[in-house]
């Protein structure tokens, strides 16, 4: 949407600037109408999931209950929701701090594609990445998500390939080997707390230098406009 009002100029509320968001919305509407006629109980099910969901042990806020289990606030594993969860003390704050970091982490990609620090390519990236660090679940698949945004905009630069690269390789030592038993995750839960360091800081960076510099990975060619009368053979 942001990068369709960059596009065009005129008036902010005609039907060319808003008919991607439009009809995005219409549908949106038009499934959940439907939904909710056909079923209201399973249409709803999907929020008391979100706040009735346990923070998954490979989730970046299952790092932090992790960190303050080792200073006096005890974790207990739970095999909860087809996966291997953590209850803390302290899990609705932690889990309301990830939803704020979300939030706010949004907010600013979305300020720093307005202001023409990030494509459209890096933004949909960081979103991604802001989505997948926040959440209470991480899944080794969903790196599949941010694979093809991050070979277009990394490309060949091997700070790129190496952190990501380390990324890959812990996530699949963490699954499937990790995963033989609860005494495994314990002695090595430092592995997965090292894969998402890693993810952190490499969304942290990317948004230290598109505040500072920018990000743009689109670079048109400059468009040669010859003067009246004047050929392009004779501008040489």
């Amino acid at each position: 949407f942001i990068a369709q009002q960059m596009q065009f100029s005129g008036k902010w509320n005609s039907w060319r600037r808003l008919n991607g968001v439009g009809v995005f919305v219409g549908i949106c509407v038009a499934l959940t109408v439907l939904s909710l006629v056909l079923n209201v109980a399973d249409t709803v099910s999907p929020l008391r999931y979100f706040v009735a969901r346990p923070i998954q042990v490979e989730s970046l806020p299952a790092n932090l209950l992790w960190l303050a289990s080792l200073v006096g606030h005890p974790i207990y594993y739970v095999f909860t929701f087809q996966s291997l969860n953590f209850q803390s003390s302290l899990s609705s704050k932690v889990s309301l701090l990830s939803t704020a970091c979300l939030v706010i982490g949004l907010l600013y990609t979305f300020w720093l594609q307005w202001r023409g620090k990030l494509d459209i390519y890096t933004a949909s990236l960081l979103t991604l990445l802001l989505v997948m660090i926040t959440g209470k679940v991480f899944s080794p698949q969903y790196l599949i998500w941010i694979a093809p945004l991050v070979a277009y905009v990394g490309q060949a630069n091997w700070k790129w390939m190496v952190s990501w690269g380390i990324v890959g390789i812990l996530t699949t030592v963490i699954y499937p080997y990790l995963y033989i038993d609860i005494a495994f995750i314990k002695e090595y839960y430092p592995v997965i707390l090292v894969r998402d360091a890693i993810l952190l800081v490499i969304t942290l960076v990317l948004f230290y230098y598109a505040s500072r510099f920018g990000l743009l990975t689109e670079v048109r060619p400059k468009q040669v406009v010859a003067e009246p009368g004047v050929s392009r053979q004779d501008n040489g």
